[in-house]
């Protein structure tokens, strides 16, 4: 008989984007491998085409969607005006008030009860659970204590009270909320039996917030091998595209300003490069900077688009000669989980980011440019560089080798995840 082990993730696909994606990808290919996959869930009816529905679709993948106690599908909608806009409004203002850590404040009420009586059935020894939402893992650690006897994986993805533009933490009204945030926090750690963080500087953040002796491991985001076995794709030869995928909201529209302003100086004194370079986004962008760099969108430079299904993206980001990646000021200690598709993708990064691990990993793996973030003439240089790199050859392509590829697969780094799994049989 397989083994069933249960995911505790509040944020789970029909919903879209990277958020869902870890857990997604860790149900799919622990499902192929024998266990029996029980995701805990909420009701989500968000429509986004940037979805992994079709991933959980797994005869071993059970999910189970239960109440959130809070108007979740309210938060992440996207109105775009009238009677509906000033509804999310009005659910925000509730969040900062009632749902101050997160939206899953008070979802153990739903939850505890419902993981107690599937454990009970289903056996389960292991379980994790995933932030954000952060107060998923309170109540996992909760759920812990109830009993003690499961075997309790605590992942997260992003700091939770470290930084200001961490999830929620700058909503704070009160000084005692962000208190409250903080003792949550340690108690979803120091009720675990392993933590688990994606970047190795991460996971030393966890590690100093607790005495407890859980095991404290790094197991970074990748992409899905399958996704890119017999995809085929042809570079534009006609203007060196550069693409950029996701949002650029949350630390990066500071970077995305001094990157364009940089563009927009290349694009006056070199009339070559403004008549050969085009950049392509897909995702969340910056209104007043949309309205900045009107000159860009005039002239064909910058072209700006919304979110798209990850087929799309995937043809998109192919097809073009460069890869763009931004990463916030604010965050040196983060990886943003793009490099991982974009590295499969075997196309050239360019990555605007402070030093830190992003800049180890680009460096380590022979994946493109680094510029600093800081330094707007850097950056220019890194750009001309690749569009000399461009005209040379349209279709080149870095040499990064397969060992170092096949690290960030998501079948090999469930095969991590898995060896946690030993100590709770």
């Amino acid at each position: 008989m397989s083994e069933s082990i249960l995911i505790i993730a509040f944020k789970f696909p029909p919903l879209g984007g990277m958020r869902v994606k870890r857990m997604t990808m860790f149900a799919k290919y622990l499902a192929r491998r024998g266990y029996r996959v029980h995701v805990i869930t909420v009701n989500w009816k968000v429509p986004a085409p940037n979805t992994w529905m079709e991933e959980t679709q797994h005869p071993n993948i059970i999910v189970h969607r239960i109440p959130s106690l809070a108007p979740h599908n309210l938060i992440e909608s996207r109105p775009r005006g009238g009677i509906r806009k000033r509804v999310r409004q009005a659910a925000r203002l509730l969040q900062r008030l009632l749902y101050f850590v997160d939206y899953a404040q008070y979802w153990g009420v739903a939850l505890l009860p419902y993981a107690a009586r599937l454990i009970h059935k289903e056996h389960i020894t292991n379980v994790i659970c995933t932030g954000s939402p952060f107060m998923a893992n309170y109540w996992a650690a909760r759920l812990k204590v109830r009993l003690p006897q499961i075997h309790l994986i605590q992942d997260f993805r992003d700091p939770w009270n470290d930084h200001l533009c961490a999830p929620y933490s700058h909503y704070f009204l009160f000084d005692w909320q962000k208190r409250v945030s903080q003792r949550c926090e340690r108690y979803a750690l120091s009720h675990a039996d392993v933590v688990v963080a994606v970047t190795e500087s991460l996971t030393e953040r966890f590690r100093r917030k607790t005495t407890s002796n859980a095991r404290f491991v790094t197991i970074p985001n990748g992409f899905d091998p399958d996704r890119y076995q017999r995809i085929r794709f042809e570079p534009a030869t006609d203007k060196m595209r550069m693409v950029y995928i996701g949002n650029l909201y949350v630390g990066r529209e500071v970077v995305l300003r001094v990157f364009l302003e940089a563009v927009s100086e290349l694009v006056a004194n070199h009339p070559g490069f403004a008549r050969r370079f085009e950049i392509v986004t897909y995702g969340g962008f910056p209104p007043q900077i949309r309205r900045e760099m009107e000159h860009l969108v005039q002239k064909g430079v910058l072209q700006i688009n919304g979110y798209v299904s990850p087929a799309q993206a995937r043809e998109a980001a192919g097809n073009a000669f460069a890869l763009l990646l931004i990463n916030a000021e604010i965050f040196p200690y983060a990886v943003s989980g793009k490099i991982y598709e974009y590295m499969a993708l075997r196309r050239p990064i360019y990555a605007i980011t402070p030093d830190g691990e992003l800049t180890q990993l680009m460096r380590r793996g022979n994946l493109g440019i680094v510029a600093p973030s800081s330094s707007k003439e850097k950056q220019k240089q890194g750009l001309l560089y690749l569009f000399d790199l461009w005209k040379q050859n349209p279709a080149y392509t870095p040499d990064v080798s397969r060992a170092f590829l096949q690290e960030f697969q998501y079948d090999h780094l469930v095969d991590q995840l898995t060896v946690y799994f030993e100590q709770g049989r």
